[in-house]
């Protein structure tokens, strides 16, 4: 008898069997189809391309630390009942925060770059005890929300890139008041079935090597700003999304001869930056956010948040 599937089987990220190393993950970032540009050129395969792979190969190094020191590089996750890499954890101990840190600092080693899943791995954490609040407070359901995401990436063993820098524009000015409306992301639309999003992210590292977006606020909110707090979970391929990379003094002549290097990225919903990061911007039309992928919204709990709460 067929099981049914859970909403997050159900979206594009067509991933059916855990990821198990490095080179099964650089292969599952293939044949996605995104809108990725780059000097002015749309890539047909980022994978493949000499000034995208480097940051694609540092973000593979955290898959085969895993499997090469797995006491190192994984632990013991109580949200899905199995051994999962650590940058997929929720922090349950001392030892745990502690153990983080020395895996940063070998995978720093091997690489000498970024390795681009620290942001994730920290938008599980504070979220958990954010959505907790949230519940606790309101009566909602947004920390079982994200605990059946986080389960599904466990599960799978995916990279989520957390997606909090919006450009901000007169930085003055709270989001409200911006000329530009898009400068910050907000919730454009309310559905029976979720919501729907526009607006902007920048300096999104691993954004275009990773299967899920999770957008977050980016500073205090006050609210005036209610549409603007919003916590929600994106696939890297939705369509919506447009991927611009910038670029960097030394990406030319030698762009292709380097093993590791950092790349960053905006995003709007419709958005990039390389220290040897590449900086990537995604742009695009307004994005439908089912409802199980919200976080947080607002009008709802984020109101009831102290602004320290809401600068996720």
């Amino acid at each position: 008898m067929a099981t049914e599937k859970t909403p997050f089987e159900k979206t594009a990220v067509g991933h059916q069997e855990p990821i198990a190393d490095g080179d099964e993950y650089i292969e599952s970032l293939r044949g996605r189809g995104l809108a990725v540009y780059l000097l002015g050129e749309k890539v047909g395969e980022p994978v493949d391309h000499p000034m995208i792979r480097p940051s694609i190969n540092a973000m593979a190094a955290t898959y085969d630390l895993a499997v090469e020191d797995p006491v190192l590089a994984t632990a013991e996750s109580s949200i899905s009942g199995r051994r999962v890499n650590r940058f997929l954890h929720v922090t349950e101990s001392v030892d745990d925060v502690v153990m983080q840190n020395r895996m940063q600092r070998r995978l720093g080693q091997l690489t000498g770059t970024c390795f681009q899943r620290c942001v994730g791995m920290d938008t599980f954490n504070s979220l958990y005890s954010v959505t907790f609040e949230v519940d606790e407070a309101h009566g909602s359901e947004y920390h079982k929300r994200l605990k059946n995401f986080i389960r599904h990436c466990q599960e799978l063993n995916l990279v989520v890139s957390g997606a909090m820098t919006d450009p901000k524009g007169d930085r003055s000015k709270g989001p409200v008041d911006q000329a530009d409306p898009d400068l910050y992301t907000r919730i454009v639309e309310r559905r029976d079935d979720g919501i729907v999003i526009r607006g902007a992210k920048a300096h999104q590292t691993g954004c275009v090597n990773s299967h899920w977006i999770v957008v977050m606020p980016t500073i205090r909110l006050r609210p005036e700003d209610g549409d603007y707090a919003v916590c929600a979970a994106i696939p890297v391929e939705d369509p919506g999304l447009t991927f611009i990379y910038g670029r960097q003094s030394c990406d030319h002549p030698q762009h292709g001869g380097r093993r590791y290097r950092r790349r960053e990225c905006t995003v709007f919903g419709p958005g990039g930056t390389d220290r040897h990061r590449r900086r990537l911007r995604a742009v695009g039309p307004s994005l439908p956010v089912r409802r199980d992928r919200v976080r947080g919204a607002a009008g709802r709990a984020l109101h009831g948040l102290s602004p320290a709460q809401l600068r996720l």
